[in-house]
């Protein structure tokens, strides 16, 4: 490993946020480690004028940092968990997960709005769009690309009456000058993965490993590998519309999931509650969802 722990992002400021943040989490544990952040343009940051099923799929936001792990030009990528694809390379792993503060989407505006009126919504999500025709089938979607502050911009520009952002990233911007109205987990079910920061490392780097094991959260580990192994049994990846989110409880374990057919018709949502998250019920998850489907 170089002197330096490098720490590998996507560009855009939120990106930058993010890893800055697990830069300082790391300082407190290694106060004399020296820490570089190295910021890497994707292909997703580069093509913004098509939607994502037409470039890849949502791992084009992570493939050119893999490539810089393996080439070991970085030693830790710091990914949005909800960007990563179940498909890892062999060489790699996600040895930590820092958990996320805020979870849900919100509606962005720039004044007070109703989805009750006709909009045009600004989303790339097919989740997001699926949700929103089941509760409300009378809004017009229009594709919205670009990183979080680009997207502001557009709406700033009225291109859109709204747009739908995760809750994490309108927090960690510190974005006050808009309308935000958070939509409940409960019905408006994130995407995996959603707000958590998800840390890449080589299998082979012993070194990388003992940092990461630092500032990784246990609890959101077991939580978000759980639901990457539901995605991974499902079969899914961005090119559908999923929704799923898996929390602690009073009895142990909660899981809500909305998936729909590709065309966003026939949605289904399921709530499960378990004391152990296993392979069994994970099965059963999946059975459920694949049936409603059907």
């Amino acid at each position: 490993m170089s002197p330096v722990l490098r720490l590998g992002t996507r560009n855009s400021k939120l990106a930058l946020i993010q890893a800055h943040t697990v830069k300082d989490s790391l300082s407190l544990f290694f106060p004399n480690l020296a820490i570089e952040i190295v910021p890497i343009v994707t292909i997703g940051d580069r093509r913004t004028d098509v939607p994502l099923d037409q470039i890849g799929g949502k791992g084009v936001f992570i493939k050119e940092l893999e490539h810089a792990l393996i080439d070991s030009r970085i030693d830790i990528a710091v990914h949005c968990l909800k960007d990563v694809t179940v498909a890892c390379p062999k060489e790699l792993t996600y040895a930590g997960f820092i958990k996320a503060d805020y979870i849900p989407d919100v509606l962005v505006s720039e004044g007070v709005c109703s989805l009750n009126d006709s909009l045009v919504i600004g989303t790339s999500s097919k989740r997001r769009q699926a949700l929103l025709t089941h509760y409300y089938p009378h809004l017009t979607f229009k594709l919205i690309r670009g990183n979080v502050l680009t997207r502001l911009q557009k709406l700033k520009q009225h291109e859109y009456d709204a747009i739908v952002l995760s809750e994490a990233s309108i927090r960690r911007l510190a974005i006050s000058d808009f309308e935000i109205t958070p939509f409940s987990i409960d019905s408006f079910v994130p995407a995996p993965g959603q707000g958590v920061l998800a840390l890449q490392v080589r299998q082979s780097d012993s070194i990388a490993h003992e940092y990461v094991d630092a500032v990784n959260d246990s609890t959101q580990a077991v939580l978000s590998r759980f639901e990457y192994r539901i995605m991974e049994k499902l079969g899914f990846d961005c090119d559908l519309p999923l929704g799923l989110h898996c929390a602690t409880d009073s009895n142990g374990f909660s899981v809500h999931v909305f998936s729909s057919r590709s065309d966003l018709t026939v949605p289904v949502f399921r709530r499960f509650n378990c004391s152990v998250l296993d392979e069994a019920f994970a099965d059963h998850i999946v059975e459920e969802t694949k049936g409603g489907l059907s």
